[in-house]
């Protein structure tokens, strides 16, 4: 991220919570939201990796002009890679309990590893 966004969105933040938060802290909220929003859709039956894409939103077949001509995502790839990075399960697609215990979500973990 550019550190002048990092100031601007920490300046507006602050100013309209009057909390004292750092970027950090923004991202560890954001990141506390996006594992508690998908825990609670797992517990609902939720689970994204079961939702379809249509094959022309990864260019099956690819585009034959334009600028991305010949041009196929590989999602598998991305959706490994992504499931990686948020340290969830790439199967279940579950949070890791280290995950949910390092954002303060114990509840959570205990509800999804007993």
């Amino acid at each position: 991220m550019w550190p002048e966004y990092e100031e601007l969105m920490v300046g507006i933040f602050n100013a309209v919570t009057g909390l004292n938060f750092t970027w950090n802290d923004m991202r560890e909220a954001g990141e506390r939201i996006t594992n508690l929003r998908h825990a609670f859709n797992l517990r609902e039956g939720i689970n994204e990796l079961k939702w379809p894409v249509h094959p022309r939103i990864v260019g099956k077949p690819p585009q034959t002009s334009g600028p991305l001509a010949g041009v196929t995502a590989d999602i598998e790839a991305q959706v490994y890679w992504c499931l990686g990075a948020l340290d969830w399960d790439r199967v279940t697609t579950k949070p890791s309990k280290t995950k949910l215990l390092s954002l303060g979500l114990d509840d959570v973990a205990k509800d999804l590893w007993p």
